[in-house]
Parts: structure tokens; C-alpha cells; sequence
């Protein structure tokens, strides 16, 4: 039974994610997949921040209220976390990659907490710099939908 609510749950993520963003945007910049931990939501950075850059991306705003709708509407918590290549951080006001990660995703769950009124008990936040998985893989943040 829990196996088939996941499923659900992640065809309903993958419904309202990728149709309402792909219009314009490329799809290979989000992807959407169900895990034996969850539902995980793949987002490329360059589509949430600028190049070295803590601030959101206003593009990514979409995105981002979309996946509010979803943690907001769900009995969901959600691991925000947050990845980037090797030596991302040099031109920002962070010290390493892994402070980079750090801000990145709090600033996330700042604006989902801010723009969707989520209860912050449902949200966490990782970083993980370059470390995960490898270094040409990593330039992504992901959303862990989990009961």
C-alpha cells in the first residue's frame, strides 16, 4: 500500500512540475523521480541561481511556489539539499562549497517558508558542496519529498 501511495504522490509531483515549467525552460533542468526514500524533485542551479551567487533566481520562482504547493498540501516533509561543482564559491562572500550549499538551500526553505506559509517542522536543509555524488554531477539542488 505505502509503495503505491508513493507512486501516486509522484506522479501527482511529476504532473505539476515539469507541464507547468517546460514551456519554457529545458526539461533536462528538472527532473522528478520516485526513490525508495521518497520523491525526489532534481532541480539544475543555473535555473534557482546566478553563477557563484547566494540570491535566487527570479525564474526560478515558478518552480520553487509549485513545489510550496506541493510540501504545503502534503503530509510531506521535505530535505532540501543543496549540491554545486568544485570551487563555486570563489566569487562569493562564502568561504567554501560547502558554506555555498549551506545558504543556498536555507535560502531556499526561507522562501518557501516566507511565499507559502509552510510550517518550518516540515523543512530541512543539507550541503553538501562538492561532494555528492561527483564533482560533474553536483550543480543541482534536490527536493526529498518523505513521509
Amino acid at each position: 500500500m505505502h509503495n503505491k501511495l508513493l507512486k501516486s504522490f509522484y506522479i501527482i509531483c511529476f504532473m505539476i512540475i515539469i507541464p507547468q515549467t517546460s514551456k519554457t525552460l529545458a526539461t533536462n533542468q528538472i527532473t522528478v523521480q520516485n526513490s525508495e526514500i521518497g520523491v525526489i524533485i532534481q532541480i539544475d542551479n543555473n535555473l534557482l541561481f546566478e553563477d557563484n551567487n547566494l540570491n535566487l533566481r527570479p525564474r526560478g520562482y515558478n518552480t520553487l511556489d509549485k513545489i510550496g504547493e506541493i510540501i504545503k498540501n502534503s503530509n510531506k516533509t521535505c530535505i532540501v539539499e543543496s549540491n554545486t561543482t568544485k570551487n563555486k564559491y570563489k566569487n562569493s562572500i562564502a568561504s567554501s562549497d560547502w558554506e555555498l550549499t549551506i545558504i543556498r538551500s536555507d535560502n531556499i526553505i526561507n522562501y518557501l517558508i516566507n511565499h507559502h506559509n509552510i510550517n518550518p517542522q516540515k523543512l530541512f536543509s543539507n550541503g553538501f558542496g562538492e561532494k555528492l555524488p561527483n564533482q560533474y554531477l553536483n550543480n543541482r539542488t534536490d527536493f526529498i519529498l518523505k513521509d
